[in-house]
C-alpha cells in the first residue's frame, strides 16, 4: 500500500514538472517581442526621418545644442511637410535613406535640397491621396503617388488628371492624357511640344518660358526674362539657374549648392 501512495505522488510530481516545463517550452517558442515599426504611420516616420538628419555634422553645422534638440526641431518640420490623412508607408524606407544621404556632408544640392524641403525626388511616393488614373487633381498629393501617378496639367490649366507621366521629346505630339514634354518644352494647345519661350520673348499662362527664364510683367505685357547667374543677387530659388537662392529674400545670391551654417534658413528646421 506504502509503495502504491508513494508511487502516485511521484507520478503526480512528473506530471506537475512536465506541464510546467510544458509550458515554459511553449512560451520560449513565441520568441522575443518584434521591434516597432519605424513606418507604421507618419508619426513614425518622422521621427526617422529626423534621426537620419542629425547627424553630427548637421548638429555642429547648424550648432543644435545636440542630436535630440535637432531630431525636435526637425520631426516637426516633418510633420508638417507629410500629412498624416494619406501617408503611405510602402516607400518610406527608401525616402529616409535617400534624407540621411543628403544631409550626410552638410550640403545641398539642388536634387537633395527638393528631396528633403519639398518630399522630391524619392520622397515623392510616399502619399496615396486616393485618385487614380483619370481622375481631376490640382496636386500631386491628390494621386496615389505610392503606384507613380502624378497630377499632368497641361499649359494654362489649373486642374489635370492623375497618370503615370511619360515624357515624350520636343516638336513630337503630347496629345495623350499621360504624355508630358522633355524639360524646357510644354504641351501646346495643338497638342505639340514646343519650345518655351527665352529671354525677351512674350509669355503668359498659355506660352510658358524656357527653364533658363522666368515670365516677369514688364508694364505693358509679360516677357521672359532670363535667370540669373552664379553669384548674382537673386530673392527666391526660382530667380537663378542653379535653382538655389542662398540666404533668399535678403541678399541673396545663386549658388549651386547649399551649406549649412546658422545663418542658412534650412537650420531653423535643424537645430
Amino acid at each position: 500500500m506504502l509503495r502504491r501512495v508513494t508511487a502516485t505522488l511521484l507520478f503526480a510530481g512528473f506530471s506537475a514538472f512536465s506541464l510546467t516545463t510544458q509550458s515554459g517550452c511553449s512560451g520560449s517558442e513565441d520568441g522575443p517581442t518584434p521591434a516597432p515599426d519605424p513606418y507604421k504611420d507618419e508619426a513614425a516616420f518622422c521621427a526617422s526621418w529626423a534621426k537620419a538628419a542629425c547627424n553630427k555634422t548637421v548638429v555642429e553645422k547648424c550648432k543644435a545644442k545636440d542630436a535630440e534638440e535637432c531630431a525636435v526641431a526637425q520631426e516637426a518640420f516633418c510633420r508638417k511637410a507629410v500629412p498624416d490623412v494619406g501617408y503611405d508607408k510602402t516607400n518610406a524606407e527608401e525616402c529616409v535613406k535617400a534624407v540621411k544621404e543628403a544631409y550626410k556632408d552638410a550640403v545641398l544640392t539642388k536634387d537633395e535640397r527638393i528631396l528633403v524641403r519639398s518630399l522630391g525626388g524619392e520622397c515623392g511616393t510616399l502619399l496615396n491621396g486616393g485618385k487614380e488614373e483619370g481622375d481631376t487633381c490640382t496636386k500631386d498629393a491628390n494621386c496615389n503617388t505610392v503606384e507613380d501617378y502624378k497630377c499632368v496639367i497641361r499649359a494654362g490649366e489649373t486642374e489635370g488628371t492623375c497618370q503615370v507621366p511619360e515624357e515624350v521629346g520636343g516638336g513630337l505630339k503630347c496629345s495623350k492624357a499621360n504624355e508630358v514634354c522633355a524639360d524646357g518644352f510644354y504641351c501646346s494647345s495643338s497638342s505639340s511640344c514646343l519650345a518655351g519661350g527665352s529671354d525677351g520673348d512674350p509669355c503668359g499662362p498659355d506660352e510658358p518660358c524656357g527653364d533658363d527664364s522666368n515670365c516677369v510683367d514688364q508694364g505693358a505685357a509679360m516677357v521672359c526674362k532670363s535667370k540669373a547667374a552664379l553669384l548674382e543677387n537673386c530673392s527666391d530659388d526660382a530667380d537663378c539657374l542653379s535653382g538655389i537662392c542662398a540666404l533668399a529674400g535678403t541678399n541673396g545670391k545663386c549658388v549651386e549648392e547649399v551649406e549649412l551654417t546658422v545663418t542658412e534658413p534650412i537650420c531653423s528646421d535643424l537645430s
